[in-house]
């Protein structure tokens, strides 16, 4: 039996807070209704629209009240805090999200209700006992606080898994109703034998205790210790990164802090100045406008187990793998990559065509992609200046170029970035003009156009039998119509306006064969005689010659109109439309240069391109919308009339949050980091720089600073998974390689606390005997309940460690599962077996790590942070095997290991 430690006073207190706690809940089972009917009746007749609407948005609410209460029924408070007020003691009872408006506790008005996340409870969970803080100008002191209690209501009334904050320390109580079987009475200094047995059987201990993990899922902790409580409360418009060790709650908090922005009327008033106005009404219209990536699909669905817990509806939109996410905004919303015949003019290919991985050095290129582009824009411009020469008669145009080359010439010391922004600026107050030039050039091509058709009255039936002789020929080089001026217009001549589609077709045939004549003619160049271009000069060249002098001039007119048209057509076309267009550009170049050494040679078709090359897209483009809609706010919330900017607008979310945010690139993280809503800028980060399981993860926090301007770093130090001694290992991996240690258990060591274990042989019948006799232990040692998990190198080898010990494990009526690509049948205590790169995020209470030499075969670079991953999955037990020779990189904790079994904890 455990040794038990305590002294009558504080035993006598806990006696009584047990009271109080099932005082409550037998008061509130036999008080509390559920209402449902006003959900359930039909529209009433007679109303117009506008009433019907109401009424809809009245029972839409009545439903989220209904569902609130359901979740009350079941849980009626979470914590009971007792305060002292003015000379009177309170007790607070806080509840997860919802406080009832039509039920009074017991004792009412000393026992008040106070939901988790409204300002007054951030003070009394923030606040330690025994100290003071002032709310609403009222003085108040904590006097004591339950708080981990989970209600207990069926089959039985109870209060299981409390966690009591006194004056003199902190108690863990399994069930306060087998604690309070003690009469108070019968407490004194020597503490009998009866007591032990009934504090045991309630499983009483001093100090915070560690329960077996059950279940493979994130763990429920609906109350927060204060410095976990103070971190998700951070403001919401701070970029915010948590960090800390497995096991202390990152994921959380980070869970609380999107529940808080879904209910932003439990905001304080400090956390409201900091939002804008249109950004507080933009949460409080839409409460389910957040996102949360992650990097694989498991923890995915754990994820939106552990919000369903907390109230707030969790979604495949609103809980994402990034994986996914960059496909859909690279295909649905910014039209770069093909789907069928669209205008995408990239293909996503699933490996890696760098020769690097690390985030920095894709953060390098992606630099040096945006260089490029800004670089190629003023190119561009500069070529447009001089081409534009030979037109000063024929146009005001070439001399206002002129007159913007002066202006841009005289910011020689601003930033290039900058200086490209207020060009386009400039350029785009040309537009009018070019449109002007536009219209006129189109209004002289269609008399042309009119006359032809006049004058040769078969000329339409012609076309048509050469655009039907020509319709499964490729054109040639020499007959393409480079259109630029027409991207996303549309042609303006009248005569498309004829009835037959034929018809159509054969006018269009004839108007671009007028345009490429006019044009070649104003630029001296000859005209192919082939294909259908040649074909249709052929038929019309006695008209062509006639009206040669006036074709000339609309020639040269649309030549400046191709040279200014992509310059003027502002901001949006050429820093963010024609982005994947630069950087086609761009990687061409690159791709030709026999001495790069950014590529491997993999690539066979320049229209292929990697993850890490779609993440550059979408954030420069991104990063683009961003600056515009700075500028040009008011466009944020009304219609752009822009699609490009209307598609980009429809993925914003008002909260972004990431989960193990290390398995990410810098890049990838500011993709993430701007979609959301620059009237919010809700940005918040969790991760472990040790549990990088990935070649292509940040290696350092300040990568961050690549796209945050600032940040702040909220470590969290209480691991609350582990026991002391596992923990021990871990801390020595962390300040091995990180150079730190930043955290502490949140457990006090534990006599009975198993060993971590270590075992050498290359023997597969040896290996089998040994695996399955220690896991026999821990079902003995944990009566069944204990969660198990074997990892191994790869998805291939699960199937071979199966086949070992499925047989004796069966003989033992323990199941054991296959968990191919980190896929789980169910939560419940078996045997698992995942290769080790699906298990982020999920935790158990026995860890057997199979062949760490082989992995380190396969990833030596990786093989610390496989291990910092694997072992802090595991809560009490750990083993660990090796073939043949332990990796050399983590000789240093092999000492931390014993050779040996569990078999002392059964006895």
């Amino acid at each position: 039996m455990t040794k038990i430690k305590y002294n009558s006073k504080e035993l006598k207190q806990i006696i009584d807070i047990g009271n109080d706690v099932i005082n409550q809940l037998n008061h509130f089972s036999k008080n509390y209704i559920c209402k449902a009917g006003e959900i359930n009746a039909p529209i009433p007749h007679g109303m117009n629209d506008e009433e019907a609407s109401l009424y809809v948005k009245k029972r839409r609410i009545a439903e989220n009240i209904y569902i609130e209460r359901q979740n009350l029924a079941q849980e009626p408070f979470i914590s009971l805090i007792k305060i002292r007020q003015s000379d009177q003691d309170r007790t607070i009872l806080i509840s997860r999200g919802y406080t009832p408006i039509d039920y009074y506790p017991l004792n009412f008005p000393n026992v008040l209700y106070a939901n988790k996340f409204s300002p007054y409870a951030a003070k009394v969970l923030t606040t330690k006992v025994g100290e003071e803080f002032i709310f609403n100008g009222i003085r108040q002191k904590i006097l004591y606080r339950d708080r981990y209690f989970i209600p207990k209501i069926k089959p039985d009334i109870d209060g299981i898994q409390n966690t009591i904050d006194l004056l003199s320390g902190t108690y863990s109580i399994d069930s306060l109703l087998k604690l309070i079987s003690i009469k108070k009475e019968d407490v004194t200094d020597k503490i009998s034998e009866k007591i032990k047995e009934i504090l045991a059987d309630a499983e009483f201990r001093e100090g915070l205790r560690r329960r077996i993990i059950e279940n493979i899922q994130l763990r429920d902790q609906p109350i927060l210790d204060e410095y976990q409580t103070s971190v998700y409360r951070t403001p919401l418009t701070s970029n915010l990164v948590i960090t800390g060790s497995a096991g202390t709650g990152k994921t959380t908090v980070l869970i609380q802090r999107i529940s808080l922005a879904t209910k932003p009327d439990n905001l304080t008033k400090a956390e409201k100045i900091s939002l804008s106005n249109p950004g507080l009404k933009l949460l409080r219209e839409n409460n389910e406008n957040w996102v949360l990536y992650t990097p694989t699909e498991l923890l995915k669905n754990y994820l939106q187990q552990a919000f369903n817990k907390e109230g707030v509806p969790a979604y495949d939109r609103t809980i994402k793998v990034w994986d996914e996410e960059r496909m859909d905004i690279g295909k649905n919303v910014l039209g770069f990559l093909k789907v069928g015949d669209n205008k995408g003019i990239f293909v996503r290919a699933k490996k890696n065509f760098f020769t690097f991985t690390c985030s920095e050095k894709i953060h390098n290129y992606s630099n040096q992609f945006r260089s490029y582009y800004l670089e190629f824009i003023e190119k561009k411009f500069y070529e447009a200046v001089d081409n534009l020469k030979v037109f000063n008669g024929l146009s005001s145009i070439p001399s206002t170029f002129k007159n913007i080359k002066s202006f841009y010439n005289s910011m020689i010391t601003m930033e290039l970035s900058k200086k490209i922004i207020l060009l386009i600026d400039r350029l785009s107050q040309v537009r009018e003009d070019v449109l002007l030039l536009r219209n006129k050039n189109d209004i002289k091509l269609d008399q042309y156009v009119n006359k032809i058709i006049r004058e040769k009255e078969e000329i339409l039936n012609d076309i048509l039998d050469i655009n039907n002789n020509n319709a499964l020929q490729e054109p040639k080089n020499e007959e393409i119509i480079d259109d630029e001026m027409f991207d996303s217009e549309e042609e303006k001549s009248e005569i498309l306006k004829m009835s037959s589609d034929e018809k159509v077709q054969a006018v269009q045939s004839l108007r671009k064969t007028i345009s490429v004549y006019a044009e070649r003619k104003a630029k001296g160049q000859k005209i192919s005689l082939k294909g259908v271009t040649g074909e249709i000069v052929n038929l019309i060249q006695d008209q062509l010659t006639t009206y040669e002098q006036e074709l000339i001039e609309i020639g040269q007119e649309r030549t400046i109109l191709k040279i200014t048209n992509r310059l003027t057509s502002g901001y949006v076309t050429n820093l963010i439309q024609q982005l994947p267009r630069y950087y086609s550009f761009f990687r061409n170049e690159i791709l030709l240069d026999d001495k790069q050494n950014l590529f491997n040679k993999e690539i066979k078709e320049k229209k292929y391109i990697s993850n890490q090359e779609i993440d550059i897209i979408i954030n420069e483009m991104l990063i683009n919308t961003n600056k515009y809609f700075k500028k040009n706010s008011k466009d944020l919330i009304r219609d752009s009339k822009n699609s490009l900017l209307e598609n980009i607008k429809s993925i914003y979310k008002n909260i972004v949050t990431v989960d193990e945010s290390t398995d990410f690139s810098s890049t990838s993280l500011s993709c993430m980091y701007y979609l959301s809503n620059p009237l919010i800028k809700s940005y918040t980060l969790t991760g472990d720089l040790m549990q990088r399981i990935t070649d292509t993860g940040i290696q350092k926090w300040e990568e961050c600073s690549s796209f945050l301007e600032s940040f702040e770093k909220k470590p969290l130090i209480k691991v609350y998974r582990q026991s002391y001694k596992l923990l021990n290992i871990a801390s020595e991996l962390y300040k091995n390689f990180i150079g730190e240690v930043g955290f502490e258990s949140a457990f006090v060591a534990d006599e009975k606390d198993p060993e971590p274990l270590i075992f050498n042989s290359s023997d597969r019948d040896k290996f089998k005997d040994w695996i399955t006799n220690r896991i026999i232990e821990v079902y003995s040692v944990t009566k069944g309940k204990a969660t198990i998990a074997l990892f191994v190198a790869e998805d291939s080898e699960i199937d071979s460690i199966y086949d070992l010990i499925v047989e004796q494990m069966n003989d033992n009526n323990i199941e054991v599962e296959k968990c191919k690509e980190g896929k789980i049948l169910s939560v419940g205590s078996k045997i698992r077996i995942f290769s080790i790169e699906y298990i982020k995020g999920l935790e158990f209470e026995s860890v057997f790590f199979i062949d760490i030499d082989e992995i380190y075969k396969r990833k030596p670079t990786l093989v610390d942070k496989y291990l910092y991953v694997g072992l802090t999955r595991a809560g009490s037990f750990l083993a660990i095997t090796y073939k043949d020779h332990f990796p050399k990189p983590l000789k240093f904790i092999q000492k931390s290991l014993k050779e040996g079994d569990w078999s002392w904890l059964t006895k």
